[in-house]
């Protein structure tokens, strides 16, 4: 099953007061990179989550946001006495001096740091656990059902370049056998138009070793061999359970390795306008394949 290196999910859980959602990304990257946000509260969390992510994404460059927000508890506010004390002795005191009235304590509450807020986040951790890690998992899976139904269209594509490979394979192996043929006859004919007939004749066995050294150096059965050895493999692992990228890249490289030696020995014009139509449909896949976990 092949797998994209983009997609994208996300999930929101709320229990117990508390809401927990979580943002992931994915684009295509040659390893694994994970950029987790996080507020400063939730370190402890990090880890936990990267491990999830880890479990579900091999390879990709991945950005995600972990968000918790909690209702108002009455914990979530401390009133600092001392700061309150020394406030309302200073103002009582400046009071008198002035002959004002004595402050309110109400009024003393907005002055800076009477009532700490104390953020929401706090104390956010083992506890929480089980809501981000249902929101972790459900993004998760929502950035695979994407990378899925994306790799899914992405595998018919192969195929059909496949198919086009396949076919020029087909057409080259045909050819192949002509080629000495052709050079022989091309051979004959330039003896004949220079000497005659008759030197042909008396040329036989000069002849046939020249042949044999050109069907030596332009034959590309092994060539031809591991071609088709490399679209099985690629066939192979288009039907894989798991996603192998690096090694659909790796096949690529092959191909094209023999693509280009199959057009540089066979000497022939026909051989290689097929090579130039194998190479083009590797570089449409090897484009392709570069975004596959």
């Amino acid at each position: 099953m092949l797998l994209s290196m983009t997609g994208h999910g996300r999930a929101s859980v709320e229990g117990n007061g508390t809401v927990v959602s979580f943002e992931i990304r994915s684009v295509n990257g040659r390893h694994l990179k994970i950029a987790l946000r996080t507020g400063d509260s939730l370190l402890e969390l990090s880890a936990k989550v990267e491990a999830e992510i880890r479990s579900a994404v091999r390879r990709g460059t991945l950005q995600a946001q972990l968000l918790i927000e909690r209702e108002a508890r009455e914990e979530d506010y401390r009133l600092e006495r001392a700061a309150l004390r020394s406030y309302y002795r200073q103002v009582a005191e400046e009071a008198e001096q002035l002959g004002a009235a004595q402050p309110r304590l109400e009024g003393m509450l907005a002055l800076p740091g009477v009532v700490v807020e104390t953020s929401r986040e706090r104390g956010i951790g083992e506890a929480e656990w089980p809501l981000v890690q249902q929101a972790v998992r459900e993004a998760l899976e929502q950035l695979n059902r994407m990378r899925q139904a994306e790799g899914a269209a992405m595998k018919a594509d192969l195929e059909r370049n496949l198919e086009i490979i396949a076919g020029q394979l087909e057409r080259v192996r045909s050819w192949a056998p002509e080629v000495v043929e052709r050079y022989r006859e091309r051979l004959e004919q330039r003896i004949d138009s220079l000497l005659g007939s008759e030197a042909v004749e008396g040329a036989e066995a000069e002849i046939a070793r020249e042949v044999a050294l050109f069907a030596d150096r332009c034959d590309i059965s092994e060539e031809t061999v591991r071609l088709s050895s490399h679209l099985d493999q690629f066939r192979g692992l288009l039907e894989a359970e798991t996603s192998e990228g690096r090694k659909l890249e790796f096949l690529l490289q092959e191909m094209n390795r023999e693509a280009n030696t199959m057009a540089a020995k066979a000497n022939d014009s026909r051989i290689s306008q097929a090579a130039v139509e194998i190479k083009a449909a590797l570089e449409r896949m090897r484009e392709m394949v570069q975004n596959i976990e």
